[in-house]
């Protein structure tokens, strides 16, 4: 296995810190899950410097942690950007539900 420079160390431990932040904000690659896996293929380093005595052992403890800090499995983010794609916005569909119809979903029997 070849050592890498310090200063290659540095570069990929900012591109992995870039890449978890994307991550977390909900900025998942179309195939992607909130895992080290897609970490590391964002970041563009082997997955198996995550684990162990590995170099980048300490940021997947700390993707980890930041990753349970959220109470659900997707961020407002991620669901107002699948609403855009439907053409409505998360706000606007609850503010509609106060009992009477929701005027962006189709009438049943129509």
């Amino acid at each position: 296995m070849a050592r890498i420079s310090a200063a290659q160390r540095h570069t990929n431990e900012q591109r992995i810190r870039t890449a978890m932040d994307r991550i977390l904000r909900g900025e998942l690659p179309p195939v992607g899950k909130w895992d080290v896996k897609t970490l590391a293929a964002e970041a563009g380093v082997d997955r198996t410097s995550f684990y162990g005595t590995r170099p980048y052992a300490p940021l997947r403890v700390e993707f980890e942690q930041r990753l349970q800090a959220f109470s659900t499995p997707a961020p407002v983010g991620c669901v107002n950007a699948f609403m855009q794609l439907v053409g409505t916005h998360v706000g606007d569909r609850r503010a509609g539900r106060d009992g009477g119809p929701d005027p962006a979903e189709p009438r049943r029997g129509s």
